[in-house]
């Protein structure tokens, strides 16, 4: 990676918004399920059902951010408003509660998905337009280094936050005997927690929740950070079609032969 490349404005705003953009989506998709199959007792189908509409929405998002900055020519208010998408989305699931509804529980996602991919792709173009010809295929490669590096951060970050705050509420509400025992076959399965006696159940659940909502608030706080790290980015003239880019190196050919037979035919 040249280290040149990413103390360049642009392209370290770019680096870092899609390295904080990647932790929180990673963060969501990984926990989501869990809150269905731990707090609301779904079973995983039903659990991974939920995302399909953020699965449906990744797609659109990433198609609507590419004919907007076809259409317009500007990417900078496209990318913080998708940005902001995410941070009301993680904001959104971190109020879930047991007296959500479901309408809330399935919609609560979409603005996740359709902003995020939304801002991976508009980053990408900003990264393209900002750095020299030679130098795109290494640029959109270190954005790739970012964004796969937040992927694994948000899995394994959430992860190990939700298995400290989990420890820490089953502790506090599992005591006796065999309390160790039950705890542990808590954390490690949540396909248990239906078949344990009501105060377990009670337990193991509410616990759940508290350690899922300081995932999704920790994980609203990583949308805020690319959103902010949005805010550098400079607008560019953003790259033609190829059709068009090559319309535009034929006239400019065509403009170098012109002055050289002029330039020739002058005494």
């Amino acid at each position: 990676m040249p280290i040149r490349l990413v103390k360049q404005r642009t392209p370290l705003a770019v680096s870092l918004a899609n390295f904080f953009a990647s932790v929180a989506a990673y963060s969501m998709l990984y926990n989501v399920p869990l809150y269905f199959s731990a707090v609301r007792l779904n079973s995983s189908a039903d659990a991974g059902l939920h995302l399909l509409p953020h699965s449906i929405v990744l797609s659109i998002g990433s198609l609507f951010a590419g004919w907007m900055m076809r259409r317009t020519g500007k990417l900078y208010s496209l990318t913080l408003v998708s940005a902001s998408f995410g941070i009301v989305a993680s904001v959104s699931v971190s109020l879930w509660n047991f007296n959500t509804s479901e309408f809330h529980l399935w919609l609560d996602l979409i603005p996740h998905g359709f902003g995020i991919s939304s801002m991976i792709t508009s980053t990408l173009i900003a990264m393209i337009a900002n750095v020299a010809k030679d130098d795109i295929a290494v640029a959109t490669g270190v954005t790739y280094l970012f964004r796969t590096t937040g992927q694994v951060l948000g899995v394994s970050l959430s992860g190990a936050l939700l298995q400290a705050i989990l420890t820490k509420q089953l502790r506090k509400r599992i005591t006796g005997p065999e309390a160790f025992e039950i705890i542990e076959r808590i954390r490690q399965s949540t396909t248990i927690i239906p078949g344990l006696p009501t105060p377990l159940r009670v337990a193991a659940v509410t616990s759940y929740a508290d350690a899922l909502r300081a995932v999704f608030i920790c994980q609203a706080a990583f949308g805020v950070l690319a959103f902010v790290c949005c805010i550098p980015i400079q607008e560019n003239p953003l790259p033609a079609t190829m059709e068009e880019q090559e319309r535009l190196y034929q006239d400019r050919q065509n403009g170098q032969n012109r002055n050289s037979q002029n330039e020739s035919s002058t005494p």
